[in-house]
This record gives structure tokens, sequence and C-alpha cells, in this order.
């Protein structure tokens, strides 16, 4: 409220962040709900959001500086190394000594610059005349999760007896997206548990055939679209099988010893009758 009674009003949807610097910086159109603005990055309790670089949107960003100083918007990793970002806008000239700029860091800049693999925490900074603000922490990773398979869940393995089978993916290199990975069984998608305190995923498998897909999405988007293992069995066939062979392989011989013997008997009795 001024001198005059004039009352501002409060704009709820604006994240603003006061700052015992000569820097006044601020996220424009900041909403939780909505996921805008600085919340389109970043949770509530300040942790980032994992976001692939084609993930991101524009950024609006109002700055206050003194006039004829520089504005610029940087990216800052946690050893203070900056990467200049092309945010750019308009300048409002209606205060005295003060320029506001009014800039858009634009969702595309996020996707050009970061086409190689990255897995990577930045801080959003304002930087004006050797000062600066950090507005925000983001997390870009366009890396597709990892895991490993059981040494012994390769594709025609047998695993002997009737009871259900448990199998373990471990070691995921990072936390996954629940609602988004999927496990395949015979082509219809099955429950599995994935336990985030010790990165492991299982699921189970009955008795009988498996072609067995895994779909691992982490919480940027990457998705990891594990190999099918196909030809997977659980239970006796393979004993029947290897039964039947030896049951087939010990008749063939013993009709090969028959067949043999009453040749050679043959033989010798033809030898007789010539030689009488």
């Amino acid at each position: 409220m001024d001198v005059a009674g004039n009352e501002s009003l409060l704009n709820v949807n604006t994240y603003a962040r006061m700052v015992e610097q000569d820097v006044l910086a601020y996220i424009m159109d900041s909403n939780p709900e909505t996921k805008t603005g600085l919340y389109s990055f970043q949770y509530k309790n300040g942790q980032p959001i994992s976001k692939r670089p084609d993930n991101f949107s524009d950024i609006k960003i109002c700055a206050f500086a003194k006039s004829d100083t520089e504005v610029e918007v940087l990216l800052r990793d946690n050893n203070g190394d900056e990467i200049k970002t092309d945010a750019a806008g308009v300048i409002d000239y209606s205060i005295y000594g003060f320029n506001i700029h009014n800039l858009v860091l634009e969702s595309r800049f996020f996707k050009e610059t970061f086409q190689d693999d990255t897995d990577i925490e930045l801080y959003l900074s304002v930087k004006n005349d050797g000062k600066r603000v950090d507005l925000g922490t983001m997390h870009i990773d366009n890396i597709a999760p990892t895991c490993e398979l059981p040494e012994e869940f390769k594709s025609w393995h047998w695993y002997f007896g009737e009871e259900e089978r448990t199998i373990t993916v471990s070691n995921i290199n990072e936390l996954v997206d629940e609602n988004r990975c999927k496990v395949y069984d015979n082509g219809r998608e099955i429950d599995f548990k994935y336990y985030s305190d010790n990165n492991t995923l299982t699921f189970t498998l009955a008795k009988g055939w498996h072609n067995v897909g895994i779909v691992l999405v982490d919480m940027a988007g990457n998705v990891n679209n594990i190999q099918e293992i196909r030809n997977i069995h659980v239970g006796f066939f393979w004993l029947w099988v290897i039964g039947a062979l030896s049951a087939a392989l010990i008749t063939a011989i013993v009709v090969a010893v028959v067949h043999n013997i009453r040749k050679r008997r043959k033989e010798e009795e033809e030898s007789e009758l010539a030689a009488a």
C-alpha cells in the first residue's frame, strides 16, 4: 500500500524471492497445481523433478536491475561452472534508475543444449553486475535406467519343480516410475513389486512356459526395453523330455543289439551250409 492508500493486488500464481543482494528476480506464473513456472521443474519441497531435455516448458523470469547493467540467465552446476542460456525478452524502463527485464528461457534451449547423454542437477540463476540469485534446481536426465538380471534368467532356461518362481531384477541404478514400468508374460502385463530402498523389482512366474519382457522407465521418462527372454519353463517338462529321450535311446540300443545278434547268427548259419 502506498502513501495514497492504493493497495497492490497479490498474485497468488507468482513465485517470488526476496534476497539480500543487488539482484531481485522471480519466476513468473508459478503454480504447483498446474505445474507451471517454478513448479514445472521443481517440487514444492524444493527437490528437482527429473526431466528429459525435450520435456521442459518455457520459463518466464522477471528481474529487476540497475540501469545500464546487464542481466544474464545461467545454469550453474555444483562446481560453480556456468552454462549461458539464450534467454531473451523485453525491458521495461518505466522505473527511474531501474530496469525490469521480462525474460523467457525457451524450452528448445534444453533440447538443443543437452543432446548427449546427460544426468545432472543444475541451478537456474540470474546474474547481474557480478551478483547472483538462484531461483530453483533442475534435474536433467536423458539416460535410460540400467539393471542386472539373474545370471540364470536366459532364454530356454529350466526352473525345475512344481513351485512358482520369483525373479528379482537388481541394481536398478536410479529411481524408476512404478506406474510406467511394465512386466509382460507371454504378451500379457503382469503384477510386479518395486522396492526403491534396495533398487530391486520382483515378479513371479507360475508353472509352464514363459516369454518375459521388462520395461523400466525412470522418473524423467527415459525407457529401457529389456530384450525379451524367451522359452523359460517352470515345472517338470524337460524331465519328461529327458526321460522320453532316454527311453527312446535305450530302445534303439536294444533294437540295434538284437538286430546285430540275429544278423551274426544268420551269417554263421549260411557259412555252415556252404561248408557242408
